[in-house]
């Protein structure tokens, strides 16, 4: 019974939105192939058509075909295709979410577009704990909804149907928004840190070794790129290591001395070159030669020497 009233009403409300629509629109632009569908667990009714670049418009709401006490995630697009068309969610139905009382998180992060959110269409979901939306998202939609926005957090009414004098008893539940951000942009004022493109919130960067250029890291979100800064990795004395990725390789480059070492050209610290030169070449300096103590200067590594006659 609560199913065939909850139907009832949302084909009233489906009914009232045509007529408004067609109130307010030219006879020529009535006519409209499907004025209702279906995809999963939502069901979409059409409010405009495509016409041109613009993609048309449509309202959505749960799909009466599926039992609301089985679903317990829903994700609403911010588009959807329907017999090649193109159509933008910019509404949700009065009552479009009303009875599921197994819902326990809502995902509207796409819904970049919605414009109206109908009068219950949160009513009796009181599992409902997680509502994520885009990050500049009106919550001022949630109004008459039964989602009551406090902050980042908010509340939901229900009904106990409890026995006695329990029943019919109003009681909330509560949950937590969170938010998904739009395209992470370069930070023109600060290097260190990207912004989001809808919203202006700024954040420092994720970095990570660049795949395809592993001098250098790069920024996960907002494709930024520099060079890696080098320490010795105090846990190899073989490598070196960034101080903003962590990416780590061996030292490299630099002429080895005669006990086979070399200064490494990236983070200028000395390790043990494989291959390299071992053994001076000493030469005794003629300033010294008959003296009680010759000095011997190696011609490589210019290190000195002294031994006795």
């Amino acid at each position: 019974m609560k199913s065939v009233k909850r139907l009832v009403s949302v084909l009233t409300a489906a009914l009232l939105s045509a007529l408004l629509i067609a109130v307010n629109l030219p006879f020529t632009a009535m006519a409209v192939v499907d004025d209702y569908f279906e995809d999963g667990n939502l069901s979409y009714i059409i409010t405009s058509e495509e016409s041109g670049d613009t993609a048309g418009t449509v309202t959505a709401l749960f799909n009466e075909n599926i039992g609301p006490e089985t679903v317990t995630s829903i994700a609403v697009p911010g588009a959807v295709q329907h017999n090649g068309k193109s159509y933008s969610v910019t509404g949700l139905l009065n009552n479009a979410f009303g009875g599921c009382t197994a819902l326990e998180s809502l995902d509207l992060s796409e819904c970049t577009e919605l414009a109206s959110i109908g009068m219950g269409a949160f009513i009796d979901c009181e599992s409902l704990t997680s509502i994520t939306v885009p990050c500049n998202f009106d919550k001022a939609l949630f109004q008459d909804t039964g989602v009551v926005p406090d902050g980042d957090s908010f509340t939901i009414e229900y009904a106990s149907f409890g026995e006695g004098s329990q029943s019919g008893i109003v009681e909330v539940s509560s949950g937590t928004f969170s938010y998904v951000h739009g395209n992470w942009e370069k930070d023109g004022n600060n290097p260190a840190q990207h912004k989001c493109s809808r919203c202006n919130a700024t954040e420092a960067h994720n970095w990570k070794v660049n795949d395809k250029n592993y001098a250098e890291h790069i920024c996960t979100k907002c494709s930024a790129k520099e060079k890696h800064t080098w320490k010795p990795d105090a846990s190899n004395s073989a490598q070196h290591k960034c101080t903003v990725c962590q990416y780590a390789e061996n030292h490299y480059g630099g002429t080895a001395n005669c006990e086979g070492k070399a200064i490494c050209t990236a983070c200028k610290s000395e390790y043990s070159k494989t291959g390299g030169r071992k053994g001076h070449e000493w030469m005794v300096l003629s300033s010294t030669i008959g003296a009680t103590t010759a000095e011997y200067v190696c011609n490589e590594c210019k290190q000195r020497l002294r031994k006795s006659a």
